[in-house]
């Protein structure tokens, strides 16, 4: 005797998920999605086909969407990595910029030669040490900014890692899927719910990988000093 098609938690959780992807990053189109239907136990108990077949395309649309924010993320990351790179290198160029100027001024000092000439200018003691000064506090100021640069970097790594783990999770699912609609196929009405509550149990540990990745990794942060160049100081 069968039993009744009973998988109406799956659907909630897939239900879930794509309402979670539909207000998650609100800057980049989703692909395509059908409204989301409601399919009782016993409409899935009539017709557990045509159940299969629409979670299914619930589950490819969410493997969709995440594919859609990987694109996004390294878009992301590329432009961070570059913004980073080139701030590291004003970083090193103060770095160096400050070196010479502290041997230069300590030669003075033996010497007791003022003004000091540094980069084609000349320099009285006091100006130079307010240049000096003036370096350092560019490499300090510099400083959070490029730790926020490599945090929002391993942000970034870290989400689509958690990203591809998903993909990964709802390719099984969709195989599962695909078992149970052949299993439904060959055998109408038996409800295998066993078998089916894997498939639940699949959905049911994706994390809510979407959630929060709308928000930007620099939140908080001003780097429009990040493109000032040390060289400026000495004009």
């Amino acid at each position: 005797m069968s039993r009744p098609f009973s998988i109406l938690p799956m659907l909630a959780v897939v239900f879930m998920a794509a309402m979670t992807t539909g207000c998650e990053r609100r800057d980049a189109p989703l692909p395509d999605t059908e409204p989301v239907e409601h399919w009782s136990p016993e409409r899935i108990a009539a017709d557990p086909n045509g159940y299969l077949e629409y979670a299914d395309r619930l589950v490819q649309q969410q493997v969709e969407s995440r594919q859609q924010r990987l694109q996004t993320l390294a878009a992301r990351r590329a432009d961070i990595e570059r913004r980073s790179g080139e701030l590291l290198e004003r970083v090193e160029e103060a770095g160096n910029l400050a070196r010479r100027l502290t041997t230069a001024i300590e030669r003075a000092e033996d010497e007791n030669r003022w003004p000091l000439v540094f980069a084609g200018k000349s320099f009285p003691r006091d100006r130079a040490q307010t240049l000096l000064t003036a370096i350092r506090e560019f490499e300090k100021q510099r400083e959070p900014l490029a730790a926020a640069y490599r945090d929002a970097l391993q942000r970034i790594a870290h989400n689509e890692r958690a990203m591809r783990d998903d993909i990964a999770n709802l390719a099984r699912t969709r195989e599962q899927l695909a078992l149970d609609l052949e299993r439904v196929r060959l055998n109408q009405g038996m409800a295998e719910l066993a078998e089916l509550r894997k498939t639940e149990a699949r959905l049911a540990n994706l994390g809510s990988t979407l959630a929060g990745l709308d928000e930007d990794p620099l939140a908080g942060f001003d780097d429009g000093a990040a493109s000032l160049d040390v060289n400026e100081l000495l004009k």
